[in-house]
């Protein structure tokens, strides 16, 4: 749009300097000279609304200029001039053109808004060349002939040449001042040419007599006017009243060749003119250009000397920074570095003071000074500078840098120390770490050896900690951690060393202290961790179990330390309460002998000497079988055939209960596929795994199951996986269980009625069957109270879609008891033993008589429910998850 308006001004403009030298009478040359200025008003109006530059009062003032060109030209209208309006016209016009100049300077100005001396200067030396050139030409004293006034004099000599050359050394000013590039400017300059030319060349003419309206002259004047609306229509206004980059207001060969012709202007005239006649004007002019030349060359040497030396201290100054910056990487203190900076500082920069002030950095009392704080440190530190002047935007950019690197180096150094902090002491207490405590019980172990010295070990675990994050979650069990090694700190004296080995175990090392006293600290240790935790509104009891050992003098390895104090906080884990154990020699065999373990049960698993058995489970309402548990054995080549509690809690606490996991989840599958093409469609059952609780902390386990089940083409519901009860309550498996569950295995919650069971947790789980534990069956058979809570259990499962299976059902009592109780299906030695796969008789034909058990209720069970491989009724899916346990 903007572009469309400022090529229908041009189009404009060339039709009115047509139609005005086409002209053949004054009457239609003043109308075409009227309707030009009139147009010439509303296109600077028109630019101004369309760009909305932001400086807008120059664009006004020379839309003042001409619309008082414009008021003059209608009193000078033949259709109604008169001698009185005829007389105001002339200085109207007179009064334009200063406001002309003002307009062009505030362009000028407005590019410049710092102020720009060089330029004024030269500008001045235009203006004062330009008007002896006027004066001693177009303006000379001679052309006035006869007798004037004084008053003509002076205004046809002096003021009329002045204001001319003002707008043209006014206009000249905006190339000064770093123009050069926007086209709106070169116009106004343009404008400013011809209305000069034009207007000498007229005053000439008229001073000759040869002045006839509508001659060439008329039409520069003309196209003047024309050309400052097209300035203020161009697209490139806006940039015009914007300050100008600083970079083009160098001191160019244009603007040399500019002044060089301004400063040969005045000489040049009185050639031309002679030596005769008045050359009073033209001589002033000469000394003055002079003058200002002069000044204008010693402000360029005074700005060259003072760039070289800008130049010399950048250099200085970046040098300096540089080896600032290599010593800030090198220097292993900071107050080091920060002694450098100040010396840098004051060396490059000329203060008064240069100090690292602290938390409040307050001025001098120098008046009238300048300071510079820049804070180097979150402490409030910071890097104070002050002097008389002024600093320079160098010299702070300068200082500010070297502040940089302080800050820099502070933080560094601040990082290390928190890194080091970081590597030997535990992020939640604060205490020293494992690395920290070998380090340190080395120290005193050498000082031990050295001096004779005692010195005792504890190693303490807080028992039943997992429930806590389990019940509270995990930041009630961090602030018990927390509080816990407070209280540790408490018990010891400060020369002792109190530290966090992992999770939640803490060891304390004392030195120069007997067995007594080691022992009765022990005790006290006991008490204080004994004593329930209050954080975040809860009220915390946990379990504390205390290893203690006495090295001997001439042991000197901490991990063997360290390891005595481990087994002996197992000795009195296995005991009731708060508990304390002391390493005699014979815990450190024991310990061995777990190890011993775990590399038999490598060796078992590369050697092929587990197996599986299984134990079928019964429906209790149509006396069916429904499925089977699968259960571990080892055939141990020494010892026999060994059930999980002989060798699962050593496996448990390593990496082998993966990998056992693994081996009998995969021979499940296999044995289930084979079942699956021999039984017939009409006995479907399910084959029940158990799965460790790290298995299912294993991210491959779904995918995992889901290739088994794909291999061996066996079907979802046809498995099962009975999860523990630790399992269940631990909600970062909750998500890969019901993953499991998505597949269409089952799951089921075995040994429910221990430990920490929770009804709340039911519904967070997919499952299919909770399994009650077979004390508490045990138990219902004479206890009202204990049968009271298998009925209420039943009750809860079966609203929530459950079912319920008793596990170690070993008598026809326990079996009747459960039965009517509610339980939906059982598992136990009455019902049948866990055997080879190969030793099931599994039925062939829907029309196989039922074979009949053993017990007082046979006629009512059939036969040997141990030779039936257990099938599932229709119903809720029973679950997924899977625990190595004991049958």
């Amino acid at each position: 749009m903007q572009a469309h308006v400022w090529k229908l001004g041009v189009g404009l403009g060339v039709v009115a300097g047509v139609a005005f030298l086409l002209s053949e009478t004054e009457l239609v040359r003043e109308t075409v000279w009227l309707v030009t200025l009139l147009g010439a008003c509303a296109g600077v109006a028109v630019g101004i609304r369309a760009h909305r530059p932001t400086r807008q009062h120059p664009w006004w003032l020379l839309f003042t200029a001409l619309a008082i060109l414009a008021v003059a030209n209608l009193l000078d209208y033949p259709l109604w001039a008169t001698p009185a309006s005829t007389a105001w016209s002339d200085p109207l016009a007179i009064l334009a053109f200063p406001l002309i100049g003002v307009g062009a300077l505030a362009l000028s100005r407005a590019q410049a808004p710092g102020g720009d001396r060089e330029s004024a200067i030269d500008g001045a030396i235009v203006m004062v060349a330009m008007a002896a050139v006027l004066s001693g030409t177009a303006y000379h004293p001679q052309h006035l002939g006869g007798e004037v006034d004084l008053a003509a004099r002076v205004l046809h000599t002096v003021v009329a040449p002045l204001m001319m050359a003002a707008v043209a050394a006014a206009t000249f000013r905006l190339l000064f001042v770093g123009s050069l590039r926007i086209a709106s400017a070169w116009l106004v300059v343009a404008a400013a040419v011809m209305a000069l030319v034009g207007n000498a060349v007229r005053a000439v003419l008229v001073s000759a007599g040869l002045y006839e309206r509508g001659v060439w002259t008329d039409l520069f004047i003309l196209l003047a006017y024309v050309s400052i609306a097209l300035a203020s229509l161009h697209p490139s206004a806006p940039s015009l009243t914007a300050p100008a980059d600083r970079r083009y207001r160098r001191f160019t060969y244009p603007r040399l060749i500019v002044l060089g012709l301004a400063l040969l202007a005045a000489p040049a005239t009185i050639l031309a003119r002679g030596t005769g006649g008045d050359q009073f004007v033209t001589v002033l002019a000469t000394a003055v250009v002079s003058l200002l030349v002069l000044w204008r060359l010693s402000r360029m040497a005074v700005e060259r000397e003072r760039s070289r030396r800008e130049l010399h201290n950048r250099a200085d100054r970046q040098a300096a920074l540089a080896a600032l910056g290599r010593h800030a990487l090198d220097a292993t203190s900071v107050d080091d570095l920060v002694a450098e900076t100040l010396r840098a500082c004051r060396d490059h920069v000329e203060v008064d003071r240069c100090e690292l002030a602290g938390a409040v950095a307050t001025p001098s009392d120098l008046t009238g000074g300048d300071t510079v704080v820049l804070p180097v440190a979150e402490d409030g530190r910071a890097l104070v500078v002050q002097r008389r002047a002024r600093f320079s935007a160098e010299e702070r950019a300068f200082l500010a840098s070297a502040a940089h690197l302080v800050t820099l180096a502070i933080e560094r150094h601040a990082a290390q120390q928190a890194m080091e902090q970081a590597a030997i002491h535990d992020a939640l207490t604060g205490l020293p770490n494992r690395r920290r405590i070998l380090e340190r019980l080395a120290e005193i172990l050498r000082r031990t050896q050295r001096e004779g010295r005692s010195v005792c070990v504890m190693f303490i675990d807080l028992d039943g900690f997992k429930r806590v994050n389990d019940d509270h979650g995990h930041q009630v069990g961090d602030a018990v951690l927390v509080a816990a090694a407070r209280r540790l700190q408490d018990v010891f004296r400060g020369e002792d060393t109190v530290g966090r080995l992992a999770g939640d175990e803490f060891v304390v090392i004392a030195e120069h202290v007997s067995d007594q006293a080691a022992r009765s600290s022990a005790h006290r240790v006991l008490t204080s961790l004994s004593h329930p935790f209050q954080v975040q509104g809860c009220s915390v009891r946990v379990g504390v179990s205390l290893g203690l050992t006495i090295p001997l003098a001439d042991v000197g390895d901490p991990e063997r330390v360290l390891a005595q104090a481990d087994a002996a906080m197992y000795v009195a884990k296995a005991q009731l309460g708060p508990s304390m154990a002391v390493y005699d020699g014979v815990l450190g065999a024991t310990r061995e002998q777990q190890r011993e373990l775990e590399r038999e049960l490598e060796r078992a698993l590369a050697d092929g000497e587990f197996a599986l058995v299984y134990q079928p489970l019964w429906r209790l309402d149509d006396h069916s079988p429904i499925g089977a548990e699968a259960l571990l054995r080892w055939d141990h080549p020494e010892r026999g055939r060994l059930d999980p509690g002989a060798f699962l809690a050593v496996a448990e606490q390593s990496d082998l209960i993966l990998a056992i996991g693994e081996w009998v989840l995969e021979r499940a599958t296999e044995q289930l596929a084979r079942w699956q093409v021999e039984l017939p469609a009409s006995h479907p059952w399910a084959l029940y795994v158990n799965l460790a609780g790290r298995q299912l902390l294993v991210p491959g386990l779904v995918e995992q199951v889901r290739t088994l089940l794909a291999r061996h083409d066996v079907r979802p519901d046809r498995l099962g996986f009975e999860v523990s009860e630790r399992a269940v309550v631990d909600d970062r498996v909750v998500a890969t269980a019901t993953t499991l569950a998505s597949l269409g295995v089952r799951l089921a919650w075995d040994d429910f009625g221990t430990g920490f069971s929770s009804i709340s947790h039911l519904r967070g789980w997919p499952l299919d069957i909770i399994k009650l534990d077979g004390s508490l069956v045990q138990s219902a058979v004479s206890s009202p109270e204990d049968a009271g809570i298998v009925r209420a259990m039943c009750s809860v499962a079966h609203e929530l879609g459950m079912e319920v299976l008793a596990e170690h059902v070993d008598s026809a009592e326990q079996l009747a008891t459960v039965e009517h109780l509610g339980c939906d299906l059982a598992q136990g030695y009455h019902l049948g033993r866990p055997v080879e796969a190969g030793e099931l008789r599994l039925p062939r034909r829907p029309e196989d008589a039922p074979v009949r058990p053993v017990g007082s209720d046979a006629d009512r069970w059939g036969q040997g429910p141990e030779a039936l491989v257990p099938a599932r009724r229709p119903g809720p899916d029973p679950g997924v998850t899977t625990l190595l346990g004991a049958s």
